[in-house]
């Protein structure tokens, strides 16, 4: 009787490790309900237990930025959320219940839903209800203070409907010393 090499038997356990989520697929497509057009936006999804899941975009050329912050070890300051652009999102799920927020800046309503996840692919359409337009009343939009790295700021300021971002780079965490590129203690995906 042959026996299996080490190696061989390390290779299998880890391919079985690695494997993707047992489950299916969540192919969603968020878009502005008036008209009918693909939108970017900032997507929540959260399964029955309260863990949060992370969605890819929905096209090759397309862009989702995953967001994983708790800016200090206090419960309820955990931020997880992806902005994704216009051209929808994938998530692969294990079968189950979650809940799906999605938002788009200040002028949408956010939405949110519940959503069964089975074996198989399922697609969903998401409409965004748009109660005001700013910029046709002659506003703007913008955000003083994003704590985002500058590679990720076109994908954000689509998804949240920004004219305009001051992303924080630097900053001070102690009165007595300049702010410099340190990773904060506060923050946990480290500089900017």
């Amino acid at each position: 009787m042959r026996s299996i090499p080490a190696c061989g038997l390390a290779v299998a356990v880890l391919l079985v490790i690695s494997s993707p989520v047992d489950g299916g697929e969540l192919i969603g497509e968020v878009i502005d309900s008036a008209t009918r057009q693909p939108i970017p936006a900032r997507v929540y999804v959260e399964d029955a237990a309260g863990k949060a899941w992370f969605v890819a975009s929905g096209a090759g050329n397309g862009s989702a930025i995953a967001y994983q912050e708790q800016w200090v070890p206090m419960a309820g300051s955990v931020e997880r959320h992806t902005t994704i652009s216009a051209d929808g999102f994938r998530a692969e799920l294990p079968p189950g219940s979650y809940t799906i927020r999605i938002e788009r800046g200040k002028e949408y309503l956010p939405l949110r839903t519940e959503v069964t996840v089975g074996d198989q692919p399922q697609r969903q359409t998401f409409p965004l209800v748009r109660w005001i337009d700013m910029v046709g009343r002659g506003w703007y939009s913008g955000e003083t203070h994003v704590h985002r790295r500058l590679s990720e700021l076109p994908n954000v300021m689509r998804a949240e409907q920004l004219n305009v971002a001051f992303p924080v780079t630097f900053w001070t965490i102690a009165a007595d010393q300049p702010p410099d590129l340190k990773p904060s203690s506060l923050r946990s995906q480290g500089p900017s």
